[in-house]
């Protein structure tokens, strides 16, 4: 090639300007004689490199992690470069070649090189890769199945040894039988088309472009990095990467990253809630708080605002870049030779709708869950769980559910699954007096059998528990061990020698803490505890879930859960873990929620008020009044406790007052969940799940949506002032009713008993009455309807009254009145209806039944 300004060939231009190779070789060679202890150094990667060169400098200086492939940076230097080629390897693809087509999968030979090796000098000023007469490094297998219009599966092996059979994570076969792929071949690369999506598969220069059915491009994986100098490599091709200094391969993909693009999900991460700009290993572990990066909970799958989601079908540790090294790139590592994962096209509620279609929706918990769960770490007796329970009662403190926590053995913390007599003399009839008061009870335990006790023996000598081969301790002060879930025999002893016996007593539900220790070196008889370190929660709530829905059925069945991973949200309730009593840290116990729920899980809680630490009055009322909008909500905490009336007079009284509204909410939440569930989203949502195309609303975490309909925001510091945001619509106010219009941004200050809570205007809100259970809330209470009329004069619902009742509800201005049409059989009290104008009269409501119900 020749510029047509300079007439310089493009082979004189890098003679002229790329290294040369003997001076470089020279320069290494003097370097080597005069430094050979250091150029030693350089091989083994010694650690005090960074005193002598620039590039081993504490990788926070390049905007790096300690991840290996974090080590593998540009060649700045003759004198390292040779020990960076020497160490590095790879299995990179850079060409196919269809080999099969069996309906619609497709199977590929796809070369892979050792892209390290492709470095040429005179390439120094663009990144290509020259294969053409070079060795390859691996024949690999590259599969592409697309089950679905708008879903595609890409798995890459060295093997050919494709397993169909699910992973722990996947619960559902989703091909759909009507899907039909079309296949066009052409001179550089293969098309593959749906009715939804088309994918190109280039020949050479490998990469997979994903299309909408539009023809509009949404993203590009598998290429090459967007850096074009040929000595970086900040991302690389789809395959597989290796230091040999460090353990593992890793196999590694890459997705373009556009400029206004946000990514949501990947678990209950405590930050903000757009990923783009993070780093985040996949790790579930010890928590400790709800404000660093420790999780309890991750989740291989993600969203984008650019119409796609991927989900990684892998149980080992992987590593997520967020436009974080290569900052055009979202880039991934799994810490195993293979890669497998889905990729779905469509919306945020599309995308969550496939996502959770594969793994797993969530059941509707029973409708006791929903009221307020009273804990403390801990209950000591059962003398002072029944005084807890009438004091609820005496205050006039609605709850349902009192939770014991570690102290209902004979020591605390030592979970043997027995009720310790001397604490808990006669635990069946407590339970039976708990539930003639309108209470259930949970009880507190762990996954890990702790060394003296009976389960320990028996676990021991029935090979039931993991095998270690260094020291597992629970809480620093029990040798124990793990329960094997992947052992079916444990799983039976679990829950039919350790859980049953409780349950049967009155137990109605588990609180499955714990399950993020498993060391990687543990031994299981489904694989190494490195395997299987993220994916142990999922077996263990599992587990919890399914014998409580044998003993006290279907409808009735939960868990009360800190650790997931993918699929555990198909074993609900999980809650936040071990937060602060901070605002700090009601701040991020709030975003990890909003993650959470864009990682496919429909409900969630917290422990309201802070877990450690001693919160005020102030902060009490304020995370009150946050959680009663999420989909569970329980006052749990160390001392000096979270029950209403540790605090002053005056606190309680406003505490009791949204202890009210949450109960009366209960009916529309309880609604909210049948359909969250359903349709794989979250109760407690981030406005850009229903509001996607309004790009205000892409990086708010401190604002919800609690269902479809009601907006939150929250404050979370000590200032009455509150800016926040309503999308485009009518909004009325929750307390007043006067109505604002959406799609503008209110600063206002609150007084402590009030905070910004708006319902959509185009809504019908079912209200119950105040009570103390949700005991008392039969099929049959009358409900109160909260018609709130849009632009267009007219509301609508459809209500969920059970599991099997559904009533379709509307309200339009028809001249100068107002129909109500109501199923027949829905238990109304009354209607009020309401336009941005006012509240309308009585006499200019006419209620029409309709048979719209079922």
């Amino acid at each position: 090639m020749t510029s047509k300004l300079t007439e310089v060939t493009e082979k004189e231009y890098a003679k002229a300007f790329s290294p040369d190779m003997k001076r470089s070789s020279l320069l290494l060679i003097k370097g080597m004689l005069l430094h050979p202890i250091l150029f030693f150094k350089t091989l083994r990667k010694h650690p005090n490199l960074e005193n002598h060169f620039d590039e081993y400098a504490p990788r926070v200086s390049f905007g790096r992690t300690d991840h290996p492939l974090d080590d593998i940076g540009p060649m700045q230097s003759a004198f390292t470069a040779l020990p960076k080629l020497l160490y590095r390897s790879a299995q990179s693809v850079l060409s196919v070649e269809l080999l099969t087509q069996d309906g619609n999968q497709f199977r590929f030979r796809a070369r892979a090189f050792n892209i390290f090796s492709l470095i040429r000098p005179e390439n120094f000023y663009k990144h290509v890769y020259d294969i053409e007469g070079k060795k390859t490094a691996a024949l690999l297998n590259l599969h592409i199945d697309i089950p679905r219009d708008d879903v595609v599966r890409v798995r890459l092996r060295k093997d050919d040894s494709f397993d169909e059979s699910f992973t722990p994570m996947v619960a559902n076969n989703v091909a759909d039988e009507t899907c039909k792929v079309e296949l066009t071949e052409n001179e550089d690369h293969y098309c593959l088309r749906t009715r939804k999506l088309s994918l190109r598969i280039y020949k050479t220069d490998f990469r997979i472009e994903l299309y909408d059915s539009a023809g509009k491009k949404i993203t590009t994986t598998g290429g090459r990095t967007d850096n074009h100098f040929g000595i970086a490599f900040d991302s690389y091709p789809l395959g597989f990467i290796r230091d040999r200094r460090y353990k593992h391969w890793y196999a590694v993909n890459a997705f373009d990253l556009s400029h206004d693009e946000s990514i949501y999900g990947l678990g209950e991460h405590f930050g903000p809630l757009n990923k783009v700009g993070e780093t985040l290993r996949l790790y579930i572990n010890e928590g400790i708080g709800n404000s660093t990066g420790r999780v309890y909970k991750t989740t291989p799958f993600y969203v984008s605002t650019r119409g796609y989601g991927v989900f990684f079908n892998q149980t080992q540790p992987m590593t997520f870049w967020l436009g974080s090294k290569e900052k055009s790139k979202v880039q991934v590592a799994v810490e195993e030779q293979a890669l497998d994962y889905y990729l779905f096209v469509g919306s945020i509620k599309n995308v969550l709708d496939r996502y959770t279609h594969l793994t797993g929706k969530a059941p509707v918990p029973p409708k006791y869950s929903f009221g307020t769960w009273v804990s403390r770490m801990s209950y000591t007796s059962q003398e002072q769980v029944l005084a807890v329970a009438d004091t609820l009662r005496e205050k006039q403190f609605p709850a349902d559910v009192i939770n014991l926590d570690v102290s209902w053995f004979k020591e605390d913390w030592g979970c043997d699954w027995q009720f310790e007599p001397s604490r808990y003399p006669d635990p069946k009839a407590m339970c039976a007096q708990l539930h003639d008061n309108g209470f259930k009870l949970s009880v507190w335990q762990e996954p890990y059998v702790l060394k003296g006790t009976t389960p320990w023996r028996e676990a021991q000598d029935q090979n039931l528990v993991a095998r270690s081969r260094v020291p597992f301790t629970f809480c620093g002060q029990y040798e124990a061990a793990p329960i094997d879930f992947t052992n079916p025999e444990a799983v039976s002893w679990y829950k039919n020698r350790l859980i049953r016996p409780l349950l049967e007593m009155g137990v109605d539900a588990i609180k499955t803490d714990f399950g993020e220790g498993i060391l990687p070196t543990m031994q299981f008889q489904g694989g190494t505890g490195h395997d299987l370190h993220n994916v142990y929660p999922l077996l263990y709530n599992k587990a919890a879930f399914e014998i409580t829905q044998e003993v006290h059925g279907e409808e009735n069945a939960l868990v009360w859960g800190r650790s997931a991973y993918a699929g555990s949200q198909r074993y609900p309730v999980q809650w936040s873990g071990d937060n602060a009593s901070t605002f700090g840290s009601m701040q991020a116990s709030l975003r990890g929620g909003l993650n959470y729920g864009l990682s496919g899980f429909t409900f969630w809680s917290q422990d309201t008020g802070g877990f450690a630490g001693e919160p005020t009055d102030e902060l009490m009322i304020r995370w009150t009044q946050l959680s009663i909008f999420q989909s569970h909500f329980r006052y749990h905490g160390l001392y000096p406790f979270r029950e209403p009336w540790q605090f002053s007079e005056t606190a309680q009284d406003v505490l009791r007052e949204y202890l009210n509204y949450r109960y009366q909410l209960i009916p529309y939440l309880y609604s909210e969940s049948f359909d969250c569930a359903a349709s794989g989203l979250p109760v407690l949502r981030p406005l850009v799940v229903d509001y996607q195309h309004d790009r205000t609303v892409h990086n708010i975490d401190d604002q919800f949506l609690c269902g479809r309909n009601i907006l939150v925001a929250p404050i979370m510091r000590e200032d009455a002032t509150r800016t926040h945001y309503l999308p485009t619509g009518v909004w009325y106010d929750f307390f007043t009713k006067a109505s604002r219009s959406g799609g503008q941004w209110i600063t206002e200050d609150y007084s402590l008993n009030r905070l910004p809570v708006w319902l959509k205007g185009g809504s019908v809100i079912p209200l119950g009455p105040v009570v103390q259970s949700t005991s008392e809330l039969t099929e049959e209470t009358p409900l109160e309807l909260i018609a709130l009329l849009d632009e267009n004069d007219k509301a609508s619902a459809r209500i969920q009254l059970n599991r099997n009742r559904i009533s379709d509800i509307s309200v339009e201005r028809r001249e100068d009145q107002y129909v109500a049409t109501i199923g027949n059989d829905f238990p109304l009290r009354r209607v009020r209806v309401f336009t941005p104008g006012g509240e309308i009269t009585e006499d200019n409501i006419v209620l029409k039944n309709s048979d719209r119900s079922s």
